[in-house]
Order: structure tokens, then sequence, then C-alpha cells
């Protein structure tokens, strides 16, 4: 009942938020501007998103209020119009989110708290799951296997082109308390990114470039602006992650 509660009222933040009215933006191409305000941005809480490679379909996540649950919503782009967001056919359920679409767009990669096992209820962590698409529906979720999951939090997962993954972690072991981690593909080997990347502070929400020359990623370290602040890699010719820009 209560999972059933949080999936209606999603549903109600979201198609009230469309009916508001449109703010003015301020126009100057050096500043930031929301994304379809009133219709992705609302009042709810919403994070980590990923586009399609033609710019029309966008994929996000949504918090209730209380930020305990998280669904994993869409919106798609008319001929004219954006559409009203949906919540995705295998999310809503359960705290789902940190979704990434592949580049080929028949794979979607995302964070949950499922549980791993039938009869279960959730888990304690959250995992990497991922749903493939056939005959343009999405297929039943899938668990990545213990060698990207851990007993620990996997969270925001990002895929380039070639299929290496990099994703963030909070299992022992690392330069910090929260790390920033690569595997070639979901059965090799999982290394630490190590430094100058990760540090002694926190490491999270990876976006890998498509062709592995970049890393942008989140940091708490010290020197910032804020917060967390978005730091910048690129890689250099001997394949070594370079200092960092902000």
């Amino acid at each position: 009942m209560k999972k059933k509660y949080f999936v209606l009222l999603l549903v109600a933040i979201i198609l009230f938020g469309c009916t508001k009215e449109t703010p003015d933006l301020k126009t100057d191409d050096c500043l930031p501007e929301l994304f379809l305000p009133w219709i992705v941005n609302t009042s709810a809480f919403e994070m980590n998103a990923s586009f399609s490679q033609s710019g029309k379909e966008f994929y996000y996540s949504v918090a209730d209020p209380y930020q305990n649950y998280n669904a994993i919503v869409s919106v798609k782009q008319g001929k004219r119009i954006w559409r009203n967001p949906e919540v995705v056919s295998f999310s809503g359920v359960y705290s789902d989110f940190d979704p990434f679409l592949t580049y080929n767009e028949n794979r979607l990669y995302f964070c949950s708290r499922r549980p791993l096992q039938e009869g279960l209820d959730k888990t304690n962590d959250a995992n990497i799951w991922f749903v493939q698409k056939d005959n343009d529906r999405w297929g039943k979720p899938q668990a990545l296997n213990t060698n990207i999951n851990s007993e620990f939090d996997e969270y925001y997962i990002s895929v380039s082109r070639n299929g290496s993954i990099y994703f963030s972690s909070t299992r022992p072991g690392g330069v910090g308390s929260w790390d920033i981690y690569f595997s070639q593909d979901q059965d090799s080997t999982v290394k630490n990114i190590g430094k100058p990347v990760n540090s002694a502070y926190r490491e999270w929400d990876p976006f890998i470039a498509e062709d592995e020359s970049f890393i942008i990623f989140t940091s708490d370290r010290q020197g910032g602006f804020g917060g967390g602040d978005l730091y910048i890699s690129y890689k250099n010719d001997n394949g070594e992650w370079a200092v960092l820009k902000i």
C-alpha cells in the first residue's frame, strides 16, 4: 500500500508540475538554464538524467517529498512539443534512480534498492541493474553480477561507446570513502580509477566520454565552490588521467 501511494503521489507531482506556467529565463548563453521547467523541473526533487542520442528522449529520477523513494521517469518530444512525463514500465514499485541510456539506446542501466532475490522487500544497499529494449519495450530488470555489485552501495553508472563501465561505490579499500571504479565490461576485473580523480574525500556521479577521453564527476574535496563540485579530467597519451579542472 505504501509503494502504491508513492506511485500515485509521484504521478500527481509530475502532472501538477506540468500545469504551471513557464517562468522567464535569462538569455545569456554563458548561464545555465532550466531544462523544460514545470515539465521536468518541478517542485519535486529531480536528479541524475540521461538523454537519447537524438536528444528527443530524456530519462531522469524523481523522489517523493521525503526522498525515501525514487522512480525513473521518461519524457519524449512529440512533433511540436514535449509530452508529459511518465514513470517507465519497470519502475515505480521499488526505489530506482540514476538512469543511463547506452549509445545504441537498446539498454538502460539504473541503480535500485530492489531485492536481488525474489521474496525480499528490498536490499539495504544500492546495486546496478539494466533493462534491455525489445520491440520498443523495456524488458525485465536484471542485476549486474557480483563482479560489479557488492554488499556496499554502487551508484551512477556511465558506459563508453565500447562498453567500458564507470561507476561510484562505497566499497572499502579505495582512496577515500566513496570512489569511482571502472571495468572494461561487466565481466572484467573492477579497478579503482585512482588519483588524481579519486581523493581522500568523496567522488561520485561519473560521466565518461564516449571515447573515454575525459571524465566529469562530482567531489566534495577541498578547494571547490560548494559542498559538491563538478570536476573534469582528460586522459593523456599514456592513458593516465591528468590534473583536474574545476
